[in-house]
């Protein structure tokens, strides 16, 4: 479910420096947008497991996809 999620608000997120993208409006001639904030809020059973579909692996402070302060997540998704 979380994984849905993700790939829906990547699908249509962007960056507050983006007006159209921020906007959530769509426009064939806009740049590509690096960076920018994702807000997830996941609410699972305890002890759920996540498995990635489209990132070649779930971020944790052990591989580094977690920041220290745990409020900056890094996904690495997988080439088409």
């Amino acid at each position: 479910m979380l994984v849905a999620l993700v790939l829906g608000l990547a699908a249509c997120g962007g960056s507050d420096s983006n007006e159209t993208a921020s906007a959530g409006g769509s426009d064939a001639n806009a740049a590509p947008v690096t960076g920018g904030t994702l807000k997830v809020t996941f609410q699972g059973e305890a002890g759920a497991q996540l498995a990635p579909l489209l990132a070649t692996e779930v971020p944790s402070a052990a591989n580094g996809g977690i920041s220290a302060a745990g409020k900056t997540y890094t996904f690495h998704i997988r080439k088409a």
